[in-house]
């Protein structure tokens, strides 16, 4: 891959990593999801539309963003096609949100949206998260055992959900699990244009 399009990536990648990152905090601290009743919850969206809607528009830039570069990187490691593809199909989820949830009339339809994001948000979680341990699994020290522990978990976790084993709910603490792998890859990428520029990758 050409050394500019690298360092252009690993820059990207750094940077969305962290904005993802910081948009996660945010929802959680700032917007901070009912979990109550489905029409409480959509009462609640609907009076922070602006807000969560602007979360969830960046966050979807941001998800393209990391598609893309981790598709230039798969050229060094195939790994990095799971976190596209995992990435890719993430936008389909946002889609039915931006797009479902300001429609919901009904509990009905809310349970088909919600549904529906649910099971794409794990199978895309599930897929980039693996790919990410592959992509670690290449490195060397601490960011090798660290990245790969916090990939698995989160992939374990998305897998049980999937299986029909447990439900969001029970497994509630992936989420910053999840997190601080965004955290970590946003180190990650700051690593791999150092190594760019000392022409070790």
């Amino acid at each position: 891959m050409n050394k500019q399009i690298t360092k252009l990536s690993a820059v990207l990648f750094s940077v969305a990593s962290l904005a993802f990152f910081t948009l996660i905090i945010l929802y959680i601290f700032v917007y901070k999801p009912p979990t109550g009743t489905w029409d409480e919850k959509i009462l609640h969206m609907n009076n922070n539309w602006g807000l969560i809607s602007f979360i969830w528009r960046l966050e979807f830039i941001i998800v393209v963003i990391i598609a893309w570069v981790s598709f230039n990187f798969s050229a060094s490691n195939k790994w990095w096609n799971l976190v596209a593809i995992g990435h890719l199909l993430m936008l389909v989820e946002y889609m039915l949100m931006l797009g479902g949830y300001p429609k919901v009339a009904s509990e009905e339809t809310f349970q088909i949206i919600n549904n529906m994001a649910v099971w794409i948000f794990a199978a895309s979680n599930l897929i980039w998260l693996l790919g990410m341990a592959g992509v670690y699994q290449a490195e060397k020290g601490w960011i090798k055992y660290l990245g790969i522990t916090l990939a698995l978990i989160g992939g374990v976790i998305f897998l049980i959900v999937i299986l029909g084993i447990a439900t969001f709910n029970d497994v509630i603490f992936v989420g910053p699990l999840v997190n601080l792998l965004y955290l970590l890859n946003a180190y990650y990428g700051i690593k791999i244009l150092k190594n760019k520029a000392h022409n070790t990758v």
